[in-house]
């Protein structure tokens, strides 16, 4: 679901594509924090890992905006831990708790961050896959003998833990939306991909400038099938247009199934049943009288 992405650069600094995700701050918003470096200096340095800015764009423009005019302006840098389980995720959790982000933004967001935290702890795991004391390395040699484990019988199917396992049910758990607000991103991707959609709308979801709603593409409804003369279950069926005796077999059909439906039912009686059509019938006859 990773869509094509080009290598963003500030001030001379790579940015990692996880984190050029996230929309920058812009207008009056960017000018406050260039004001509020230059009179008071970067309070919060940015974070890197091997020279790739992992997080702090708006700071680094700040300060390359305020160099660019003439001022030093100290940057305070501090590299990743690199203890770091996921930095995908880490780029994620940092960015999309402290931004005001509807949850279009996000989700629309985490469609494309999802792939690469997968992606990362697929690596990481492949890494440490083969450990001393496993069965097999890399280099195909045995380890330890394991003893023979019965088999455990077939787990029951658990629908709902399924669906929060599938590629939808993870983004609406990292981007913490609904999975119809998932759904809707992942059908944004789609469209896009499929050249329904032109690729900018999916930026356009992300700074928040349309929502999802708005642009994607409206199902077209399914013509209702024709219908034709066809018999079911004893019953003729005809289109509206047929002639008027057709239409009257059709109903009286229908009252004949009707009553057998009744005298059907427990302590019916025919009796009964003829008083209350001949009171019905008596009803539509003062009708037609007057």
């Amino acid at each position: 679901m990773e869509t094509e992405q080009s290598i963003e650069v500030i001030g001379g600094m790579k940015v990692h594509p996880a984190a050029s995700l996230f929309p920058l701050i812009e207008g009056e918003d960017f000018e406050d924090l260039v004001f509020s470096i230059k009179t008071m200096g970067v309070l919060q340095p940015i974070i890197v890992s091997d020279g790739v800015l992992i997080d702090g764009r708006n700071r680094l423009r700040a300060v390359t905006k305020l160099r660019q005019e003439g001022r030093t302006i100290s940057l305070p840098t501090k590299e990743l831990d690199p203890e770091t389980p996921n930095i995908c995720e880490y780029i994620f959790d940092t960015n999309a708790h402290r931004r005001n982000l509807t949850p279009d933004q996000t989700a629309m967001i985490s469609t494309d961050v999802w792939p690469m935290i997968a992606k990362e702890r697929d690596s990481k795991q492949v890494a440490t896959q083969f450990k001393p004391g496993n069965n097999a390395s890399p280099d195909g040699r045995r380890g330890k003998e394991t003893v023979a484990v019965k088999p455990s019988p077939p787990i029951p199917r658990d629908i709902k833990k399924k669906d929060e396992q599938s590629t939808v049910g993870q983004i609406a758990k990292l981007a913490g939306v609904s999975h119809h607000k998932a759904r809707q991103a992942v059908a944004m991707v789609k469209a896009v991909e499929a050249g329904e959609l032109p690729k900018e709308t999916i930026q356009e979801v992300r700074q928040g400038t349309k929502k999802l709603v708005e642009v994607l593409p409206k199902p077209v409804p399914k013509p209702a099938p024709e219908q034709r003369p066809t018999r079911m279950k004893g019953i003729a069926k005809y289109r509206a247009d047929d002639e008027p005796e057709a239409q009257k077999e059709l109903a009286l059909d229908h009252i004949k199934q009707s009553i057998d439906k009744y005298l059907s039912i427990e302590y019916s009686s025919i009796r009964l049943l003829e008083l209350a059509i001949n009171a019905y019938l008596d009803s539509k006859k003062k009708e037609l009288r007057k």
